[in-house]
Formats: structure tokens, C-alpha cells, sequence
């Protein structure tokens, strides 16, 4: 970035005729670049297979980002052409540092080393000579003379006194110069930081330029227009360098763009120029208010306030919305009538759109401001109808995206209050506008996706929902675009037509597959077509057209973008068709890139392509060779359709793609970003495979810093924020939204793999104040949840120092996560083995408890489940609130939650007093039991009678026959396999119960049980569970129900082994839930209870002997004469333990 010497003179501040600062007009109109659009997101969009275009190359010496304003600045001035500034700022820098210059560069290394520590004793006019000098030479001078310069300036110029030649408050020129110097030698390529003084610097600068900009003509030293617009376009430029160079991209065409660049902290201007300093920049580079009287706008003018108009709104800090009213205002009173006229005489169609785009792009800047800033006020009416008179002869003249952003100015200026204003809008919207963009989307050449995607993300509401012609000419440039464009370009596309409610509709996407499928197919039967040479130089009788053949051949872009665009639209594809277009892929899945490889399995995976071999043999492969040149979420989503098609990917390969994924330098977890990595584990959880220890470490390790990002818990008082600036930091968390989280957006578009964003009004604040600040941003709620998740789904203990920093950035997070994300949180917490502290668990349930009504009845439900799991009962109250919730809303429980509920209550140690509550749970389990698998029958059964409650006799019924079902499905393998030697007699059960009646299968069970121990001992024996057996016996019986004959033989046989290791209290409970409905066990499982008792009688409380005593009363009472000799002398031993022991 140069500065060359007549452009410094051209800026000492004196204000000169303008015929002395200007040659004659012999310049073309203006290149505008890409005009900004409203609501217009960035190319990367969050589905796979963004954009792939080719990078622009620039010039060694041009920074990255400069390129595309500095062209169209270039093409605007032309040879000896008028400026539009005194100088053009940061604009043709590189292509004159080769010149002028360049010779003294010797002389200015000289003069660096010999002026060091001495710099003091310069004037400033001569230090700020010397800066533009090195800045043109694009030498940056060394660190520490750049520093003593900078803070000598800033001294100098910060000192209230006039203590010499330039000493004080700097002239307007002067101060010009000095921040273009510092904006160049900032942005040079290979210039080391700026030093600290940089920013004292800056800001003594923008006081004296805003103390320039507000100082009247002929009342002291004032800015002309020429330095404001140089000030705002070099401003512009090197912070377009600072987001080209922290993205890696290596176009400015995606920043220039966007007319919103985001930009927050800037490595080049720490220091960005306020709102205010911005605003009235911009006034001063439109000579308002002064030009209100002045003559009419001519074109040179109207073309140097629609520049400044684009370098004001590339800025952090947009105007105000005064002052972008005002030359709103002045733009479409003098700006469109100077603008037709122009066009109108113009001799070049190339120079009347040229002309047109820069309008255009200028009112679509300041009329669109986007998120980050209010909108300026609605123009006058006069204004407002001489806008619409000279905007109409300039639609012709405009691309796709032109027309949309001019309709899109419109209605944003006119005023809402002036009805006929309105319709005067709407009916341009509807009538020349929609005509002028349909005849732009039919043209040939057809514009490009990303032209489309802009246009139709530009539609004002007037267009929404598109006309019928305008809908079908988009449909067509989506057909023509589809062997040229990428699959991010195509989702833009997709998005643009969603919205303005113009998605085609199923007869045009049969139409493209059966368009398509004869050329598939013919594809499918030959080999792929070689790649292209780097460099192709075509032969030398190129004139002749291609043949028909090669004409109407596939190429691998555009099979994938038809499976995109089909698959993005929920096309239904026939087998046939799938068939054919995998055919057609499968030679060419080695030769994809990343982003064509992963459109396409996404595309295939959900059209329900299964992946036989060999074609996914290939698949896989090619996925690996493509690992270095993915993007995470490519990764992410390749992984997944793959399992999702069925391919094989064996735990061994999953380990080698993971592995790689840790080694690939710039495509390796050390490049991610905290959402990438969070997908990652999603899709590693998703898959169901659980990686290797380093995989998992790299990952948690990469996510640390933005744990320990997250400031400790502060008390309410702490946490306020005046409404500045809370305004401020919101504005700048949409900015950070606008830059980040393609990948986590991506899922939430995609599929359902990750948990849904949340928005966190004070965590987006804070991420956005460390952004600010260039610190690791903390996690979001919903990347904490899905960290969570994924480690407890991976089997994943992280070291405890950083389940520590994890558990403190929830903590702190805890109040703006949702219901959904709340439950995922707590169970995650729970499976990880953490036993939170009570000021964590105190903090989750305050910031649950409002949200409780909001609570689906399941995650409520996994909320309780997990509270018992973390032994951390909540408050009687907060759990009153809980279950009223829930009694509220159980017809959306299934059984197992009925279960899940039941069970949390009794972990809990939590009693219901209306019984009416019980008994809708169980009317609601009741449709349930039949199909309910063991545990959770088993579950509900022994939560019913623990919790004391009797459903009714019907209930119990069921709840007895469900019971025997699940018991003959494990005897006969049908069920959960366990050991219980009666299989053989719960097997004839089930057969029976199979063929009719319960008591005829309850008959057959007893029958068959008491040979069921003799051939229990071959093979593995089937059955449930001792544990679950007794869960069903016990609880039937708790409730009043005699447990089914069948059951208890099955119980009594399997249990009887183990009595000896069940805890006192554990046996007591069986023992007196057995003896309350009177049921009688044989002899052997008493023979096994006696013997229990008499080896741990000192084990036993008096209570428990107690209960003991009375079951075994009743046992003699139910026996058959002359009753059990074993239980009558462990009565005799007990009752004199009790009286004498």
C-alpha cells in the first residue's frame, strides 16, 4: 500500500478551487463493487460442499482483500481521470510501490537509522512525510522507529499546547495524511504488529478529524470532501485486509461482497472510527449541509458520495442513521436525476452500468443496514418519488442482484404514512423491477448461483411471494447453473427461493429427473471424462463448436448438484433413478473433491441409497483420500450418510480416519473451531464407535481454553450492564454469528445430530466482548450440552481438571439454557459420574424452575431421573411445581416414562398424597403394559409398590398377565435372556398363553415348573433375571395382587441361590411382601431363607426380626399340614433370639 507524493500535497488540508484538485472528466463511471444486499448471508453456507471456486491470484505485492476495491477504484479514476479523493487511499498502493518510491528505499533505511531517538526533534509535518514514504515504498520502516515515530505524533499531537510548527491539534491535511500512513504501513504485507502507540495514535486522530468534520468553512482549519471520502475508503480497506487475512480467504471478493463485512477487533486499526466520527465523515465527503443550497449534484460529486456511502457502511461502526438520511435524502433528490442523465447520454452501455451499479450500491448501503445498526428514516415523498423516476431507466442496465437490491431500497425509504408513496413502490416492485429481474434471471449467459443466491436473499416483501414469472425464471437459472455451480452456492439458492415462498414444486423436480436420467445412465456405461490440464491452451482451429455427444455428457459437478438439489427438495427419487446416479458416481468417487463428495452422499444417503459393495468400498476410500481438503462439517456429514447408507466402516477404519484427522497439519482438530469440534463428537457419538484415548484428549484439550474463557459465577448486581452497553455487545454477538458457526447451524439445517441452538442473550454478550478483546470466545449453551452428551455417549472421563473448567462455564451459562438443553445437560452430568456441588445443582434448578412449564414431560422426566441419579433431592417445592407439570400433561408419556417417573419418585424418597394422581399414571401405563419390555414392567411394578399405592383390580390384572408375558418371552428366548432354571416350564406357559386363556397358561407354567430344575444344568439357561423377577413378585404383591403360581415358581427357583447374599433389609421385604398376600414358598426356597437368616441373624435389627417373625407366622398358617419343619424351628430360634439374645 503506496502513497504517492502528489496525492500527500494533494491532502495539506488548504482548501483549493475545486478546478485546481481536479483534471478534466475524461474518466469512465465508476465499477461498483457487488452492490451490499440486505439480509444477504456469506457464501459459506452450513450445507455440505460449500464454495469451491477458484481463488482470484493477485499480484505478489497486493494485500489480500485490497484487491477488489482497488481495482474498481482504479477503473473508476482511469488515466489522469478526476479523483474522487486527494488521494486514492490504500487503493493503487501496489501497483505504484514498484515506482517512485521504490528507488528511495536505500536512502530511507539510512534515514531510519540515523534519525532514531531522535524523532522528537522533527516537525510532524516531516515525520508524517517520512511514514507516507516508507508506506509508499511498501518498506515497512523497523519496530522500534515505527513506535518512537507513532508516539512521538501522538504526544505532539495530543499536547494541548502549540509548542511549534505542527505542534497541538494537527491541520485537517495533515491529519489526513498521518492515518493513511498509518492505515498503509499497518496493512502491508509482511509488517510486523503494530506497536502499542498505534492506538494512542489513532484516537488523537480521530479527534482532530472529527474536529475537522464539525468545523464550518471559513471558521478555522475545516476537512474538505476529498479527505473525508480518503479517510473512509482507507479506513475500509485495511480492515477488508484484516478480515481477508483472519479467514484465509485469498479474494476480497467474498468481504467486498457482502456490504456488511462484521468486522469487530481489527489487527490492523485496533482502533476503528465511531458511529458519530463515521457520520460525519460521510456529511463532510457529501458537502451536507451545505450542499442542501448549493447547485445541483453533478455526476463527479453523485459518484464520490455514492463512494463514501460504501466505505462508511464497510465500517464496525455504521453512521447514524441522521446522516445516512440525509445523503440518503440528497441521493435520491439530485444523486438519480444526475445518474439517469448520465446513463441517458452515456455512449457505452459498459459506462451506464457501471454508473447504475454504483447508485445502486450506494442506497442499497445505507438503506440495508443490517442487524448491527437502526435503519435511517424513511425519505420524503418528493425524494422518495424522484428515486423511483431515476431508478427505472437504470434497471435494464443492472444485474440480478442490482435490480433486487434497488426494489429492496425502495421499500426500506419509502414512507409508510404516504399511502400513494406506497403504492407507487409497489407497483415498481411489481412492475418494472419484477420485469427487469426475470428478463436478468432468462438471460444468457444465465447468471451465476452466487448472483442468484444474492438476488433472491435481496427480494423486498414486496416480491415475497415471488410472481409466477419471476418463480419460473429463477427455477431456470437454477437448471442452467447446475454444471457450474457448488453445492454452498445451490443451498444459498435454496434458501432464497424458501423464503420468498418460490421452492419448485414437484412436477419440475420429476421433470429434472427424468430430464436426467437417460444422460445418468449414459454416464453410468462410459468412463469419466479426464481432468482438465492446469493451464489448457485450446488447439488451434478452437472456433468449432463441441459436439452433441460431448455437449450432452455429465460432468461429476453436475451429477452431484442434481442429487443436491433433488435431495434438498425431498424428491422422492425411484430406485431406478438412485440406481443410475450412483452408477454414474461410483467411477468417479476417487476423482470428487471434498465438497462434491460429501453433497453427494448426503444427497444419496437421504434418498435411502444403501451402499452394497463395491460402491461403497469406493466411497469409504474416497472419503479418505479426501481428508485433507474437507471441511469439518464435511467430515461430519460424510462420516454419517456413510453409515447411514449402510457402507463398511468397521471400527478399524473409523480409527484411521479419526487418527488422520489428529495428523493432517491445517486440516487437523489444532484448526478447528469450537462448533467444528463439537460436530465432530456429535458424529463420532452418532456413529455409535467409540475412539481411541488420544483422539478423544485432542478434542476435550482443543475445547479447554474456551471453557476457562467463561468468567466464575457473579451475583446479580455484578452481572448488570447499563442498555449502551448491552446494545453494544448484542451488536457485536450478531456480527460474531454472521462470521462463525456455518458447522453447528449446518447440523441444525441438515439433520437432527445435534442438539437445536439456543439463543443466550448474556453468553452471546460475553462471546461477544472475548471476541472483542481477540480471547478465546466461551462455549455456547448449546455446544456445552453437546460436548456433554457426546463424552457420556463415548464412554469419555475427561481429566477432572477439566471436568472442573467444564462444570464452572455451565455454571455460569446455566440461566439461558433451555428446557431441552437442561435435561440433555443433567443427564450427561449424571452418566459422566460427576457429583456437582450444591451451589451448581442450586443453580440449575433456579434456572430450570422458571422454564418448567415449558419442559417436554420426557426431558422433565430425565431431569428427576437424574436429580435421584446425583443423590441431590430439589426443593419439596420445586418438585411440587414439577409434578403438577406433569400430572398436567401424561397422555404424552409412554409406559416407560410412566416407569422412568415412578422410579425417579421412590430414588428420591418423594411421596404424592392424591392418590388421583397415581392412578393416571396408571391409566396412562395401562395401554402400555402389554407391550412394556421386562426392566421397565419391572421398574413400574416395584415403584408402585414401594411408593404404596393400590391400583385398581383390573389394573393389577394386567399388570399380573403383562408379568407372565415377559417372564415366557425371556424362558423361550423371545425376551431378554437371563439365568432361571425354569425355563422349560415358562416356556409351555407362554405357548399356552399364546393359544388363549391366562389361567390355562398359568395352569401349564405350574404344571412344567416343578420339573424345571432337572435339566437346568445343560447349556446357558434362559430366563430373567433373579433381580427382575423379584422386582415383579414383590410389587405385585405390595399392590395386593397374588403374583401368578408360574411366576412365583419361576422367582422361588431362580432367587433361591443368591438368598444368602441379599442385604437383611432386602429379605425382609420379600419375606413380608410374600406373607401379605399369603402366599406360602416351597420348601426349598425356605429351607435357603433359613439358613440366610441363621448365618447374619446378628446382622438384623429388631424391626427386621420382627417382620421376619410375623411372615413366618403367616407361612405356618397357608402351609398344608404338617407344615415345614425348617421354618418352624428358625420361628422357635427367633423368637427366643428376640426374647433372650
Amino acid at each position: 500500500m503506496s502513497i504517492s507524493a502528489s496525492q500527500m500535497r494533494a491532502a495539506d488540508g488548504l482548501r483549493r478551487p475545486r478546478s485546481a484538485a481536479r483534471a478534466p472528466s475524461t474518466a469512465r463511471a465508476p465499477v461498483l463493487p457487488r452492490a451490499p444486499q440486505p439480509g444477504v448471508a456469506s457464501s459459506r453456507t452450513s450445507f455440505p460442499g460449500g464454495p469451491n471456486a477458484a481463488p482470484v491470484q493477485h499480484p505478489p505485492h497486493t494485500p489480500r482483500g485490497l484487491s477488489v476495491l482497488a481495482q474498481a477504484e482504479r477503473r473508476s479514476l482511469g488515466a489522469g481521470g478526476p479523483s474522487a479523493s486527494p488521494l486514492a487511499p490504500a487503493t493503487a498502493a501496489p501497483a505504484t510501490a514498484a515506482s517512485g518510491f521504490t528507488l528511495l528505499r536505500p536512502l530511507l533505511s539510512a534515514v531510519a537509522i540515523a534519525s532514531a531517538g531522535r524523532l522528537r526533534s522533527l516537525p510532524p509535518g516531516l515525520l508524517v512525510w517520512l511514514l507516507g514514504a516508507f508506506a509508499g515504498a511498501a518498506q515497512p520502516p523497523p519496530p522500534t522507529w515505527l513506535a518512537e515515530a507513532y508516539g512521538t505524533l501522538a504526544d505532539t499531537y495530543g499536547s494541548s499546547t502549540a509548542g511549534g510548527d505542527g505542534a497541538g491539534t494537527p491541520p485537517p491535511g495533515q491529519a489526513v495524511k498521518a492515518f493513511l500512513a498509518v492505515a498503509s504501513l499497518a496493512a502491508l504485507p509482511g509488517s510486523p504488529p503494530p506497536p502499542a502507540e498505534q492506538r494512542r495514535l489513532l484516537l488523537v486522530l480521530y479527534d482532530a478529524l472529527d474536529s475537522a468534520c464539525r468545523t464550518e468553512s471559513g471558521s478555522g482549519p475545516s476537512l474538505d470532501s476529498a479527505g473525508a471520502l480518503a479517510v473512509l475508503q482507507a479506513a475500509a480497506v485495511a480492515l477488508d485486509v484484516d478480515v481477508a487475512a483472519a479467514s484465509g480467504e485469498t479474494s476480497g471478493a467474498t468481504s467486498s461482497s457482502s456490504g456488511d463485512i462484521g468486522v469487530t477487533p481489527s489487527t490492523y486499526l485496533p482502533e476503528t472510527p465511531s458511529g458519530e466520527l463515521v457520520g460525519a465523515l460521510l456529511l463532510r465527503a457529501a458537502e451536507l449541509p451545505a450542499a442542501s443550497s448549493a447547485a445541483p449534484l453533478t455526476l463527479e460529486r453523485a459518484q464520490s458520495v455514492c463512494r463514501a456511502a460504501l466505505a462508511a457502511r464497510r465500517l464496525p461502526h455504521p453512521p447514524p442513521p441522521a446522516a445516512a438520511a440525509a445523503v440518503l435524502t440528497l441521493l435520491a433528490e439530485q444523486g438519480a436525476p444526475a445518474f439517469a442523465a448520465a446513463v441517458a447520454t452515456s455512449g457505452g452501455a459498459a459506462e451506464a452500468a457501471e454508473a447504475a451499479k454504483l447508485f445502486v450500491g450506494a442506497l442499497a448501503a445505507l438503506s440495508c443496514a443490517g442487524d448491527d445498526a437502526e435503519l435511517p428514516s424513511p425519505l420524503p415523498s418528493a425524494a422518495a418519488a424522484a428515486l423511483l423516476r431515476g431508478l427505472e431507466p437504470l434497471l435494464p442496465l443492472l444485474d440480478a442482484p442490482g435490480i433486487a437490491a434497488a426494489a429492496a431500497a425502495v421499500h426500506a425509504l419509502t414512507p409508510p404514512n404516504d399511502e400513494d408513496a406506497v403504492a407507487a413502490a409497489a407497483a415498481f416492485a411489481l412492475g418494472p423491477a419484477a420485469a427487469a429481474l426475470t428478463s436478468a434471471l432468462a438471460a444468457e449467459p444465465p447468471p451465476s448461483a452466487v448472483a442468484l443466491a444474492a438476488a433472491l436473499a435481496a427480494l423486498p416483501p414486496t416480491l415475497k411471494p415471488a410472481p409466477a414469472a419471476l418463480a419460473a425464471a429463477a427455477h431456470g437459472a437454477v437448471r442452467r447453473c447446475l454444471a457450474s455451480a457448488s453445492s454452498g452456492d445451490l443451498a444459498e439458492v435454496l434458501r432464497g427461493l424458501a423464503d420468498a415462498d418460490a421452492l419448485p414444486g414437484y412436477g419440475w423436480q420429476t421433470s429434472l429427473a427424468n430430464e436426467s436420467l437417460p444422460r445418468l445412465q449414459q454416464a453410468a456405461s462410459r468412463p469419466p471424462p479426464p481432468p482438465p490440464p492446469p493451464y489448457p491452451r485450446p488447439p488451434a482451429n478452437a472456433t468449432s463448436a463441441p459436439s452433441a455427444a460431448a455437449a450432452d455428457r455429465l460432468s461429476s459437478q453436475e451429477i452431484t448438484n442434481t442429487l443436491f438439489v433433488l435431495a434438498a427438495l425431498n424428491y422422492r427419487a425411484t430406485f431406478t433413478w438412485t440406481g443410475a446416479a450412483a452408477a454414474a458416481l461410483q467411477p468417479r468417487l476417487l476423482g470428487l473433491t471434498g465438497p462434491q463428495l460429501a453433497a453427494a452422499l448426503w444427497a444419496l444417503a437421504k434418498m435411502g441409497f444403501r451402499a452394497e459393495a463395491p460402491w461403497g468400498v469406493y466411497a469409504v476410500q474416497a472419503l479418505q483420500l479426501s481428508l485433507p481438503s474437507l471441511e469439518p462439517y464435511q467430515l461430519t456429514y460424510g462420516l454419517a450418510s456413510l453409515q447411514r447408507m449402510g457402507a463398511n466402516m468397521g471400527p478399524a477404519v473409523l480409527d484411521e480416519i479419526l487418527t488422520a484427522v489428529l495428523s493432517y497439519g491445517e486440516g487437523s482438530v489444532r484448526e478447528y473451531s469450537p462448533s467444528q469440534i463439537v460436530l465432530l463428537l456429535m458424529t463420532v457419538a452418532r456413529l455409535r464407535h467409540v475412539p481411541s484415548y488420544a483422539f478423544t484428549e485432542a478434542l476435550t484439550e482443543r475445547l479447554k481454553p474456551h471453557l476457562l474463557a467463561a468468567p466464575p459465577p457473579a451475583t446479580a448486581a455484578e452481572m448488570e450492564v447499563t442498555a449502551e452497553v448491552a446494545a453494544q455487545v448484542a451488536a457485536a454477538a450478531r456480527r460474531r454469528k454472521r462470521r462463525e458457526d456455518e458447522e453447528a447451524a449446518a447440523a441444525g439445517r441438515w439433520d437432527s445430530m445435534a442438539v437445536a441452538a439456543v439463543g443466550a442473550p448474556a453468553g452471546a454478550a460475553v462471546a461477544a466482548a472475548a471476541a472483542e478483546a481477540g480471547a478465546p470466545s466461551p462455549l455456547t449453551c448449546q455446544e456445552l450440552a453437546s460436548v456433554a452428551y457426546a463424552l457420556a455417549k463415548l464412554y469419555c472421563r475427561p481429566e477432572p481438571e477439566w471436568m472442573s473448567a467444564f462444570m464452572a462455564a455451565c455454571q455460569w451459562r446455566l440461566a439461558d439454557f433451555s428446557p431441552e438443553l437442561l435435561a440433555s445437560l443433567l443427564w450427561a452430568v449424571a452418566e459422566l459420574g460427576q457429583a456437582p456441588d450444591p451451589t451448581w445443582t442450586e443453580a440449575f434448578l433456579d434456572a430450570a424452575r422458571p422454564q418448567l412449564g415449558a419442559f417436554a414431560p420426557q426431558d422433565l422426566v430425565s431431569v428427576l431421573s437424574s436429580l435421584a441419579a446425583l443423590r441431590s433431592p430439589p426443593p419439596a417445592a420445586w418438585l411440587g411445581e414439577a409434578l403438577t407439570v406433569l400430572g398436567a400433561r401424561v397422555g404424552s408419556l409412554d409406559g416407560g416414562g410412566v416407569a422412568a417417573l415412578l422410579k425417579a419418585l421412590v430414588d428420591l424418597d418423594a411421596r404424592v398424597s392424591n392418590h388421583q394422581w397415581y392412578d393416571a399414571l396408571c391409566d396412562q401405563a395401562a395401554a402400555f403394559l402389554p407391550k412394556l419390555p421386562a426392566p421397565a414392567l419391572a421398574e413400574l411394578l416395584a415403584s408402585l409398590g414401594a411408593l404404596g399405592h393400590t391400583p385398581q383390580p383390573d389394573w393389577r390384572a394386567k399388570a399380573a398377565a403383562a408379568a407372565v408375558r415377559v417372564a415366557a418371552q425371556a424362558a423361550t428366548g423371545a425376551g431378554p435372556s437371563a439365568s432361571s432354571p425354569s425355563a422349560a416350564g415358562l416356556g409351555a406357559m407362554g405357548a399356552t398363553a399364546a393359544a388363549g386363556g391366562a389361567a390355562a397358561a398359568l395352569a401349564a407354567a405350574a404344571a412344567a415348573g416343578g420339573g424345571a430344575g432337572a435339566g437346568a444344568g445343560a447349556g446357558a439357561p434362559r430366563g430373567l433375571p433373579p433381580a427382575q423377577l423379584e422386582a415383579l413378585v414383590v410389587g405385585l404383591a405390595r399392590m395386593g395382587e397374588a403374583p401368578p403360581a408360574a411366576l412365583l415358581q419361576a422367582y422361588f427357583t431362580a432367587s433361591a441361590p443368591s438368598l444368602a447374599s441379599l442385604p437383611p433389609d432386602r429379605l425382609t421385604a420379600i419375606a413380608s411382601a410374600l406373607a401379605g398376600v399369603r402366599v406360602a414358598p416351597d420348601e426349598a426356597w425356605l429351607d435357603e431363607l433359613a439358613s440366610a437368616v441363621r448365618n447374619n441373624v446378628m446382622s438384623y435389627t429388631l424391626v427386621q426380626l420382627d417382620s421376619l417373625v410375623r411372615a413366618l407366622a403367616v407361612y405356618g398358617e397357608v402351609a398344608p399340614p404338617p407344615g415345614h419343619g425348617p421354618s418352624r424351628d428358625l420361628l422357635a430360634f427367633l423368637r427366643e433370639f428376640c426374647l433372650y439374645g
